[in-house]
């Protein structure tokens, strides 16, 4: 199984620019460095599922949702 986390971190990079948020306020909410949003969003770190989730909270997603549980998993192929 291949994750591709260019592909999470240009999804997370699109709802964040959707909620008109920075990449510092979106650390602050989720106790971590911009930085750390930066490498994400740029496909070099790979985020753990704890800090998947801490995003989708701060960016108000609904992980129940099947369209945003596919939009991340959809970067997943096997």
């Amino acid at each position: 199984m291949n994750i591709d986390y260019e592909k999470i971190g240009q999804r997370i990079r699109g709802w964040r620019i959707r909620k008109k948020m920075t990449q510092e306020q979106m650390a602050t909410l989720i106790e971590r460095e911009p930085a750390y949003i930066s490498r994400i969003e740029n496909g070099r770190q790979k985020p753990s599922l704890d800090t998947l989730l801490r995003i989708c909270c701060a960016l108000e997603l609904d992980i129940s949702d099947a369209k945003c549980k596919c939009k991340i998993v959809i970067a997943v192929s096997y």
